[in-house]
């Protein structure tokens, strides 16, 4: 039991002192964000403590390392007919254990692209929590389309709006969102 608690301390030694020097990095340099918002101390401690194990990382697509690269790939192919992943500025990464279940493409104009989450962890809130990142990183409004002809679009129109996004215009190809 003594080795159990001690075991507890200095982890959450540990958590306090990394929630203490790493409140808020550029995430822009692929640096995690700890805390997005002023909260105390002890919530940022708590905070921490869920990041060891999961992570929203923010990286420009040329600074992605080839395991990410191969690994947000991967994902895209998974989920969608068309990789564009070479047509975005910077991605939305979600790991847990470093391993990437999550990927968000992002535009030079706040365009959102190609959100996919690994199947085994969908309904999770993870495309969720990637959507939140991203309003927090960009400045202006955020952009989406949704193909009207897939076979899951009522389920992505729902999640959008769902997340507050609204519909711009829609012709007989797609929808246009915007939040």
């Amino acid at each position: 039991m003594q080795i159990q608690a001690l075991a507890i301390k200095t982890l959450l030694d540990f958590a306090n002192v990394i929630a203490t020097a790493v409140t808020r990095q550029d995430s822009f340099a692929g640096n995690f964000v700890l805390c997005k918002k002023k909260i105390s101390k002890n919530l940022c401690v708590i905070y921490f403590l869920c990041l060891i194990i999961n992570m929203i990382i923010v990286k420009y697509i040329n600074n992605l390392t080839n395991y990410e690269l191969n690994r947000c790939n991967k994902l895209i192919t998974q989920n969608f007919t068309n990789n564009r992943i070479n047509t975005y500025e910077k991605a939305i990464l979600y790991k847990i254990n470093n391993d990437i279940i999550g990927f968000l493409g992002i535009s030079h104009d706040n365009y959102l692209n190609q959100l996919c989450v690994d199947v085994k962890y969908r309904n999770k809130g993870i495309a969720t929590d990637m959507l939140n990142e991203a309003r927090n990183i960009l400045d202006d409004k955020i952009f989406l389309f949704i193909d009207k002809n897939k076979y899951n679009t009522e389920v992505l129109l729902k999640f959008y709006k769902k997340n507050g996004f609204l519909i711009e215009y829609e012709n007989d190809v797609e929808y246009k969102m915007w939040k």
